[in-house]
């Protein structure tokens, strides 16, 4: 079987909750998982909202907030979510289409970064799933805090003085130096823009970036869109990042 049908379904209904010590409490169901500066986490969350319609009669969930929590399980250093930063339609990748799907996709946009304990936010949004949909979770990776990392000093003698801690996933050492990845300062940019506007207005201002089509970025042959959607983390969907929403 191709890893593209490897996902998960995410059932979604008015009460998704369930009892805890005689108190319910939200049930928050997996959506993402990978590893990041050497700690595996996962990524779960949570719709409100309430049913709906649409014109043909079909079943369909009416969200006005969800809710997203990181859970870390192993490795050293504790990575939290910094935000939510919203969902929006892409073209559907048809490599992801099963029986039911209803040839609609969407992206959840999560940004999260090393050496942060914040482990849940919520957004509020006006948005309709309906059954069979596709929903891909795409990880910003936001780096290390400056006073670790170093990430955001000029002077590259300061910096490979001063740092503590390397954002690998921006950065490596040689030797004496503290040296930027190929792509990386654009994609940091572009990171920044996103966590800076919010999802929406942050696609925006990355399409005015002149660096996009440079610095190492690379392009499975499609649409400027697409290449943002590569940049900002999503493309080939190798990773435990699909869900099947179901509507119950």
């Amino acid at each position: 079987m191709a890893h593209e049908k490897l996902r998960f379904s995410f059932i979604i209904n008015e009460d998704r909750s369930v009892e805890n010590g005689g108190t319910k409490v939200a049930l928050q169901q997996a959506l993402y998982s990978d590893d990041y500066l050497g700690t595996h986490f996962g990524l779960f969350a949570n719709f409100t909202g309430e049913k709906c319609q649409d014109q043909e009669g079909n079943t369909g969930f009416k969200c006005s907030k969800v809710t997203v929590r990181i859970q870390n399980y192993n490795g050293s250093i504790t990575t939290g979510i910094l935000k939510v930063l919203g969902i929006m339609p892409k073209e559907v990748d048809e490599t992801l289409l099963i029986e039911g799907s209803t040839g609609k996709q969407y992206y959840m946009v999560v940004a999260i970064q090393g050496l942060n304990n914040n482990f849940e936010d919520d957004v509020p949004i006006n948005f309709e799933f309906y059954d069979g949909d596709i929903l891909e979770t795409v990880v910003v990776h936001m780096p290390i805090d400056n006073k670790y990392s170093q990430i955001d000093e000029e002077d590259p003698d300061v910096s490979s003085r001063e740092c503590l801690l390397i954002d690998e996933n921006y950065q490596f050492r040689d030797g004496e130096s503290i040296e930027w990845k190929p792509g990386a300062k654009p994609r940091l940019n572009a990171a920044r823009l996103l966590n800076q506007n919010g999802l929406k207005n942050g696609m925006e201002a990355i399409k005015k970036l002149k660096t996009l089509k440079h610095d190492g970025f690379q392009s499975f042959g499609g649409t400027e869109e697409g290449d943002i959607f590569i940049t900002i983390g999503g493309g080939r969907p190798c990773k435990m990042k699909i869900a099947d929403i179901r509507i119950k």
